[in-house]
């Protein structure tokens, strides 16, 4: 479990998702601009009072939105691995009070310098204060322009600079790329331009829906990375491709308080996925002849934790290594690397694992209540919620029941694949299936918990 605090949003920053420059087939441009709305509303779900707001590009976010102190631009295409990222431009914009602009820098020599309008950060005070430039489109030109000194150094290859300065020199320059007026107002009136640095690369990534556009919406509908030429695309076509049906979750990546509110279940169910199962007993959610229910699409997730509960065993290593599908096991987050390796445990999944332990109390506990999970009446049900979850809501029936959703609804792979707005109406229709006297819990694919 590796759970982002609270952003309290003392800067008064807002996200704006925007229109890719460039991406000319309009389905795939309102695919991206969903896509990448949906990890803007789970960036949110970290803050009470973070705004997301809309625009057809920074000049006009900046226009329409200049009550912010700091606007963060996700460019339609842009995705975030960890949300944790938005503490990380916050140190950013502490760091730096005299910044105007943070993005990728980009060197293109004869055609001057870029910033990437992938994911781009404001100084709105600032932009006001120099008389609020035009950040600078693709239209060639010829300007009198700062003359840059950079970096030796490179990010990759040999046009990603790790930082730009002024050499107070001015000269006649070829420019033909975004952000280029950005970086030249910015150095006139003494501010900074920041490039991001490699823990903010490492957080987020983007698939360049202006490059192929067309041949990329197909190939995202096909599944077919041969269709795209671009990595990044490719990549993304691959992992929809793969799939997601054989991951076995080991560790919630969501707080484990199951949220009974002090009530008494005669059913509660939960997803195959980490320890949250233990919470029934940590806040006594079920009655005395209750019955737990797990429930998942993945039958290798539903094998596990019925390894769990069927096993006398209690060291976590051992109920790894005896496991048949062990090699699905993965914890959370962004390329976990393997469970086991030379038959031991990773040091990573081992500190995850810890934390679920500390939360339930320590040792004694855990151990306490996974005991009372293996002397509970469990049914293991395969279901799909989107599709078929008519099986899992039989075992509901009309009792007093808790249904705990996790992220079913809000799954990266569900929204690169269906989008946001068929994802949530997946949901709303479930929940309108469901007895009133069911009560449900978990995440919306729009930001917003139910609880």
């Amino acid at each position: 479990m590796n759970i982002p605090g609270v952003f309290d949003n003392k800067i008064n920053l807002a996200i704006c998702v925007y229109s890719s420059d460039g991406c000319n087939f309009k389905p795939l441009l309102d695919k991206m601009i969903e896509y990448t709305l949906f990890y803007a509303y789970r960036i949110k779900e970290l803050s009470s009072n973070l705004d997301i707001i809309h625009a057809d590009s920074i000049d006009q976010g900046l226009a329409e939105n200049s009550n912010y102190d700091h606007i963060l631009f996700m460019a339609a295409g842009a995705r975030i691995y960890d949300s944790s990222i938005i503490f990380d431009i916050e140190k950013e914009i502490l760091d730096n009070s005299s910044y105007l602009a943070a993005a990728h820098i980009l060197d293109w020599k004869q055609d001057w310098y870029e910033l990437h309008q992938q994911f781009v950060l404001v100084n709105v005070k600032h932009w006001k204060n120099i008389g609020q430039p035009k950040f600078g489109d693709r239209t060639p030109g010829t300007d009198r322009l700062v003359v840059l000194q950079r970096s030796e150094l490179n990010y990759h290859d040999d046009y990603t600079p790790l930082w730009i300065s002024d050499t107070r020199q001015r000269q006649q320059q070829h420019h033909s790329r975004p952000g280029w007026n950005f970086i030249d107002q910015a150095l006139k009136n003494n501010l900074k331009i920041l490039n991001w640095d490699q823990t903010v690369r490492n957080k987020r990534t983007y698939y360049y829906p202006e490059s192929q556009s067309k041949e990329f919406y197909f190939a995202l509908l096909d599944k077919d990375p041969s269709r795209v030429t671009n990595p990044n695309q490719q990549k993304l076509i691959k992992e929809l491709a793969t799939g997601v049906a054989d991951q076995i979750w080991v560790i919630n990546s969501e707080n484990m308080n199951i949220l009974n509110n002090q009530q008494q279940y005669e059913v509660v169910a939960l997803p195959a996925s980490g320890f949250k199962y233990l919470d029934i007993f940590r806040s006594n959610a079920l009655t005395k002849t209750g019955e737990i229910v797990i429930y998942d699409y993945n039958t290798r997730s539903l094998e596990w934790i019925k390894h769990i509960y069927e096993s006398k065993e209690t060291d976590i290593e051992q109920l790894i290594k005896t496991f048949t599908h062990k090699n699905y096991l993965i914890w959370f987050g962004h390329n976990n690397p393997a469970i086991l390796a030379n038959n031991k445990l990773d040091k990573t999944f081992l500190t995850s694992f810890q934390i679920t332990v500390d939360y339930y109390g320590g040792q004694q506990k855990f151990l306490k209540y996974l005991e009372q999970f293996r002397n509970s009446n469990v049914s293991f049900v395969q279901t799909d919620l989107y599709f078929n979850p008519y099986n899992l809501i039989s075992k509901l029936d009309i009792k007093k029941s808790l249904v705990h959703i996790s992220n079913i609804f809000a799954t990266d792979y569900m929204i690169a694949s269906i989008g946001l707005k068929q994802s949530y109406q997946y949901l709303t229709d479930f929940l309108n299936i469901l007895h009133p006297n069911t009560r449900v819990v978990g995440h919306t694919p729009k930001g917003t918990f139910i609880s």
